[in-house]
């Protein structure tokens, strides 16, 4: 079975070796085959637009007025370890506080 297989991909390379480009052209068009344009990429929209909207421009970090977390409604263990890991850190207790809603 595999030397019948060999013949075959050694009979159709050989083929393809041997035929012309209008001869493999020809055989393409017998069997319908056609090759559809390719759709632009959004590249090429975008280098074709001529009003592009910008972004808005970000926010600062420190423009933000939040609420501080409420760790004193953790339980006691969790609340100490939060202060613990805020001073040690010397971050402010929200952000141990979130790292520690995993623990808890």
């Amino acid at each position: 079975m595999s030397a019948n297989i060999n013949s075959q991909n050694t009979a159709s390379a050989n083929i393809n070796r041997n035929l012309t480009l209008d001869e493999k052209a020809h055989i393409l068009n017998s069997l319908n085959f056609t090759v559809e344009k390719p759709e632009s990429d959004i590249f090429d929209e975008l280098n074709a637009a001529e009003n592009i909207s910008v972004w808005e421009s970000p926010i600062p970090f420190r423009n933000m007025d939040l609420p501080q977390f409420p760790v004193n409604e953790l339980p006691i263990i969790i609340d100490e370890y939060v202060r613990a890991v805020s001073e040690t850190t010397q971050t402010s207790p929200d952000m141990a506080a979130v790292a520690s809603l995993a623990i808890g």
